[in-house]
């Protein structure tokens, strides 16, 4: 907001100023065919970047704000492309995945980065083992670099071993290590420690409780272990998420199918460690069926974002997205959707107090399971297609056992080549907000310094006057008495319609 210097009139200056409301909104974004992941993250220039799975190719798409396509590209990496992971930084968007058929017959990791127009700037593609591999998800280092998560093909007994590789922002490793004991073990997220190491999560199977484990590997600056620790119960967990927390330890989220011996229906949970991997608190979430990511808020709380089937609800599985405080307590929960079905991406804040929400839907029109966006207000609010949904905590204690990890060789540099094409698309609108238009005029009584506002504004609600002498109004067309002459910052708010 910027004032404008406007008027003087006996001794009074007025400076009008506007404020409204977030702009909200629900968009689909069909392509003519089933894309199998889509998710979205905040561009620092302003907008989003988008990111799905086609059936061979890799699609992304940058927005505006409000969700309008700027441009959409097409990228044919060679064959069976998986995007998993995606990461915004300043002049571009980086993905990450994995690819069949260039230079081996096996999958193998991917790193593509392109410029602000879409336009490739980087692309490598990387084997271990010459095994099958993949990453999951791409994070920024402090130093400039990435932090890659993955799985690769390389444990005993052709067993899959959590991967975490560190690679500059040309794609080139500058190390990478492998942990696990030989049974199934994937990395699916890494973050940055506030000690300069690294914190890796995954799923294992081959060591710990139940069919599967959280699997929480605390590294140092190099990549080499420092702690790891197992969390589990008699059945099943998958970990998505992992952050690192301001009191120096970790938060990680994902699904369970246990700590209920009456229910095995799928819930998301959180789980809280010290920065040496001692449990804080476990809590699952009846209602939700995991939390597929979540991002880390100012308060210590997170936004988070999974899926789940409601009594009541759309229909199929829903977009649900959650926000909790910094002990797991639920704030608000909602459903988004359609009667199709929906699946869940990535839940990040916005500067404006809002959060970006992104996933797929095969609703509204769309024909085929296609990319969903929802730009919410600070609520999780959009206006449309949402639904107040309650979830019951469950106070979880995991086993915390102690894994056995093996290392594995390294990666090699494999030539790849990409070729891409702008498209077009007519995005499915699902719903907005109304942004108000905001205008007004005044006249001054000069010998009584009383002034008469008129609201010129169109496409509002619930308008809101500040006078600048700690004096407002909800009035319309208000009046306002002065009571001595100076200059004042009128402010009027609304918001939208």
């Amino acid at each position: 907001m910027r004032p404008l210097l406007l008027s003087f009139f006996a001794g009074l200056l007025l400076s009008p100023v506007f404020a409204q409301d977030l702009y909200t909104f629900q968009q689909a974004y069909p392509l003519g065919i089933t894309t199998t992941f889509s998710a979205a993250v905040p561009a620092p220039e302003g907008g989003f970047y988008l990111a799905a799975r086609g059936i061979n190719d890799i699609f992304l798409f940058r927005t505006d704000t409000t969700g309008q396509i700027e441009w959409l590209r097409q990228y044919d990496l060679g064959n069976d492309e998986a995007v998993y992971g995606l990461q915004a930084f300043e002049g571009g968007c980086l993905i990450v995945g994995g690819i069949i058929g260039q230079t081996t017959s096996s999958r193998d990791g991917f790193f593509l980065k392109v410029d602000l127009d879409g336009n490739v700037l980087e692309l490598a593609q990387l084997d271990q083992g010459n095994s099958s591999n993949a990453f999951h998800s791409i994070r920024p280092t402090p130093d400039g670099n990435y932090i890659v998560a993955g799985r690769s093909l390389v444990g005993p007994g052709g067993s899959y071993l959590m991967l975490l590789a560190k690679v500059d922002p040309q794609g080139n490793i500058l190390w990478s290590n492998s942990f696990g004991a030989g049974g199934w073990e994937w990395g699916f997220w890494a973050e940055p420690a506030s000690d300069g190491g690294y914190i890796l999560v995954g799923e294992a199977d081959g060591f710990g409780e139940g069919f599967g484990d959280v699997y929480l590997v605390k590294t140092d600056a190099l990549g080499q272990k420092e702690w790891s620790w197992a969390y589990g119960s008699s059945t099943a967990e998958q970990p998505f998420c992992v952050k690192a927390t301001a009191d120096g330890g970790f938060l990680v989220g994902g699904r369970t199918l246990g700590f209920d011996p009456n229910d095995f229906t799928p819930k998301g949970f959180l789980l809280k460690v010290e920065a040496d991997g001692t449990l804080s608190w476990m809590k699952a979430y009846r209602g939700i069926y995991e939390i597929t990511q979540f991002s880390l808020l100012d308060d210590g709380g997170i936004v988070g974002i999974g899926f789940s089937q409601q009594a009541g609800g759309f229909g199929g599985n829903e977009l649900t997205a959650l926000r909790t405080d910094a002990e797991g307590n639920v704030l608000w929960a909602r459903i988004y959707g359609s009667e199709g079905g929906e699946g869940s991406g990535y839940a990040f804040p916005l500067p404006d107090g809002g959060f970006l929400l992104s996933g797929s839907t095969n609703g509204f029109d769309t024909g085929n399971l296609s990319p969903y966006l929802l730009k919410t207000d600070a609520e999780g609010r959009t206006g449309c297609q949402e639904i107040d949904i309650e979830l019951e905590v469950v106070i979880a204690e995991p086993v915390v056992s102690l894994p056995p990890d093996q290392a594995a060789p390294g990666f090699s540099l494999l030539g790849v080549e990409a070729s891409d094409q702008l498209l077009e698309i007519q995005p499915q609108l699902i719903c907005c907000s109304d942004l108000p238009v905001l205008s007004f005029s005044w006249t001054i009584d000069t010998a009584s310094l009383l002034v008469s506002f008129e609201n010129n504004s169109t496409n509002g609600n619930g308008y809101e006057w500040d006078f600048g002498d700690g004096v407002g109004s909800s009035a319309f067309d208000p009046n306002h008495q002065y009571v001595l002459p100076g200059s004042y910052e009128v402010c009027l708010t609304a918001g939208n319609a």
